[in-house]
Order: C-alpha cells, then sequence, then structure tokens
C-alpha cells in the first residue's frame, strides 16, 4: 500500500514539471536570440521527462521514492545534455575565427561536458557577445 506523504511527494514535483513544461512552450512562443529558444527547449523537455515519470510511477508500480530518484536523475541527465548540445552549437557557429579561441573553447566544452559548457557560457559567452554582439 503506498504512503500518503509518498503520494504528497509525487504531486508536489507534478507541479515543477508543469511549470517548466509551460515555461519552455512560453519561451518558444515569444522572439528571442537562439540561446533563449535553446533553454526553452531544454526547459520543454526537462519537464516533460519529469512529469512522464510521475505518471509513470502513479500508474505503474508505484514506489514513490524510486519514482523520486528516477525523475530527479532522468531531469539532470536530459537537461544537462540539452544545455551541452545548446552551448556547443552555439559556441561552433558563433565563436570568432580570430586566433584559437574557437578550437580551444570547442574541446574545452567537448571534454569537459557539461562543466566546460558552464564555463563556456557564463566566462565566454557574455564577453563575446559584448564584443561582436552576436
Amino acid at each position: 500500500m503506498p504512503s500518503y506523504f509518498g503520494m504528497l511527494v509525487l504531486v508536489l514535483l507534478f507541479a515543477p514539471g508543469v511549470a517548466l513544461v509551460v515555461l519552455g512552450v512560453t519561451g518558444l512562443r515569444r522572439p528571442g536570440d537562439t540561446m533563449r529558444k535553446m533553454l526553452s527547449v531544454v526547459a520543454l523537455v526537462t519537464g516533460s521527462a519529469l512529469v512522464a515519470i510521475l505518471v509513470g510511477a502513479v500508474v505503474g508500480t508505484f514506489a514513490p521514492w524510486r519514482a523520486l530518484m528516477i525523475a530527479a536523475g532522468a531531469g539532470v541527465a536530459v537537461a544537462g545534455f540539452v544545455f551541452w548540445v545548446v552551448v556547443l552549437a552555439d559556441c561552433l557557429l558563433n565563436e570568432t575565427r580570430e586566433g584559437n579561441e574557437r578550437i580551444v573553447w570547442t574541446l574545452v566544452v567537448i571534454f569537459t561536458l557539461v562543466v566546460g559548457a558552464a564555463l563556456y557560457y557564463f566566462l565566454r559567452r557574455p564577453r563575446r557577445v559584448a564584443e561582436t554582439g552576436r
């Protein structure tokens, strides 16, 4: 028999999943740059994965803590992968061709995965946008 606390946890996690889906759809409908659109896709995919896993837990065998761990792991993995791909594409398409900056940052993003993507997104990208406007 499922515990009521476990059911409450699943219901409380359903709301952020739906909020991420709504945020992603709203972000895709608004005009903006490519990075904003891609982050909207990250929110949409993460929210959809969270909602699907939680619905599957309720409909399926109902193991709330196991479903919570699967949902959290899947959400983080999907969001991290999509973020990595978006940042890698941004680096390859928009980084200047002068010097070795494109090659160096591409290698950093590829070999350090999400950590390198976060470094590029928060350290290099704002400087590049200020310098080149793209």
